[in-house]
C-alpha cells in the first residue's frame, strides 16, 4: 500500500491500464483506468478541492485527511477487460465505497438503502413534493459566478436545451459540486451557502468541444478527443520548432 498523495509515481504508472484500490481505515474503493497515474491523480485533485463525485470517499478524506488514504494496484490488464475486472474485484474484495456496478450500472445495496431512507424521511417531513418543481433556481458558471435566475427548473431546461431532471439533480447536489453542461445550479431557497470553485478539471471543458490544429495556410486538422492528446500535439509542434500554431475549438455537435 502506498500513500495516495505522497507516493503516487508517474514513472511507475503512466500509460498503464489496470484496476486499483483506494483504502481509508476499514473502507475501500475499487476503480479502473486506461491510465492509472492520470486517474489516481484526478482522485487527489478532486478530494483536495472538495468536489469528488463519490461522497463516501470525500467524507473519508474530510475526516481523516490525506495521511490515511492509500492506493494499491490490484492488477494490470488490457483496456478491453478492465471494466469486467473492476466489477469482479468490487464484489470479491467487498468494496464499501463503490456506488454502483460498473458493468450493469446497478446501484449498490448501500446506495439503494441510503436513497430509500432519504426519500422516506423527506416524505415524513413534507419536503418531497410530488408534481412539478416550482422552485426558482440560480445558474452559475463553473467557477461559481452568478449568471442568471430561472423561475423553475423547467424554464431553465427549455432555454438551455437539457432535461429538467438533470438540472434538478445538479441543483440538489450543488454542495457536491455537480455540474450540468458548463454550468452549476443551486435552488434559490437552498440553505447551502454559495460556493466559489478555484479549480475546474480540464476534462470537463474539453469534453464539450472538438479541437483542431490550424496551419498558417488555414488548414484544419482534427485532434483526437482528450486533454492528453491536445497536450501531446502542443509538445510535438513545439519540438518541431512551430511556435506560431493555432488551435481552434468548436462546440461538439450533439447527436
Amino acid at each position: 500500500m502506498k500513500n495516495l498523495f505522497t507516493e503516487l509515481s508517474s514513472k511507475e504508472l503512466k500509460e498503464k491500464c489496470g484496476v486499483y484500490r483506494i483504502t481509508c481505515k476499514q473502507h475501500s474503493y475499487i476503480g479502473s483506468s486506461k491510465s492509472l497515474y492520470s486517474r489516481l491523480r484526478e482522485h487527489c485533485i478532486d478530494l483536495r478541492n472538495g468536489n469528488h463525485t463519490n461522497s463516501y470517499l470525500q467524507r473519508c478524506y474530510n475526516k481523516h485527511t490525506s495521511d490515511e488514504l492509500f492506493y494499491q494496484i490490484i492488477e494490470f490488464c488490457n483496456p478491453e477487460e478492465r471494466i469486467s475486472k473492476e466489477a469482479y474485484y468490487i464484489k470479491f474484495l467487498e468494496a464499501t465505497m463503490n456506488n454502483q456496478n460498473p458493468v450493469t450500472k446497478e446501484l449498490s445495496e448501500k446506495s439503494k438503502n441510503k436513497i430509500s431512507k432519504s426519500l422516506k424521511e423527506s416524505y415524513k417531513k413534507g419536503l418531497h413534493k410530488r408534481g412539478p418543481d416550482k422552485k426558482p433556481v440560480e445558474m452559475y458558471n463553473l467557477y461559481g459566478k452568478f449568471i442568471k435566475e430561472f423561475k423553475t427548473c423547467d424554464e431553465a431546461a427549455i432555454e438551455l436545451g437539457v432535461s429538467t431532471h438533470h438540472i434538478q439533480v445538479t441543483a440538489s447536489k450543488y454542495y457536491e459540486g455537480r455540474i450540468c453542461g458548463l454550468n452549476r445550479f443551486r435552488y434559490k431557497d437552498s440553505k447551502v451557502p454559495i460556493k466559489t470553485f478555484n479549480f475546474v478539471r480540464p476534462q470537463i471543458i474539453t469534453s464539450y468541444f472538438d479541437f483542431y490544429i490550424v496551419t498558417q495556410e488555414g488548414v484544419e486538422t482534427p485532434i483526437k478527443r482528450g486533454i492528453k492528446n491536445i497536450n501531446q500535439i502542443l509538445v510535438d509542434e513545439l519540438l518541431k520548432g512551430n511556435t506560431t500554431m493555432m488551435i481552434k475549438a468548436k462546440p461538439t455537435k450533439s447527436d
